[in-house]
């Protein structure tokens, strides 16, 4: 186990993350994950030629893993919903747009990845 992961073990294991749903257009159960809200706005980076753009967007993280033990890329889920703490008066289901690769030192599979949202 890497440094890293033990990193991403304890922020996933506290209240920094909170429990989630996703859906996926090509997956026919919903998957149990957790994520951390970054629905108040989270800076994305674009590219626009030889400029960097950035924007502000609502979004969440996931760990790779944890998409890896559904065997879902990514790439799955757009298209599809994250319910934000589900059964709670703060629930939120967003739809996924797109999604940006947040690799850890060891690689994208022991990274994150940030889904850019729209609310449904």
């Amino acid at each position: 186990m890497s440094i890293w992961n033990g990193m991403l073990d304890t922020i996933y294991s506290t209240d920094i993350a909170a429990p989630a749903i996703l859906t996926a257009p090509a997956v026919t159960a919903p998957m149990d994950v957790m994520a951390v809200d970054e629905t108040s706005g989270a800076v994305i980076e674009g590219k626009g030629g030889n400029i960097g753009v950035q924007t502000v967007r609502p979004a969440c993280r996931l760990r790779m893993t944890e998409l890896a033990s559904y065997q879902v890329r990514p790439a799955d889920l757009i298209g599809g919903t994250i319910s934000l703490r589900p059964g709670t008066p703060d629930q939120a289901v967003w739809r996924i747009e797109s999604s940006v690769l947040k690799p850890s030192a060891y690689g994208e599979t022991s990274g994150e990845v940030q889904l850019i949202l729209v609310k449904q």
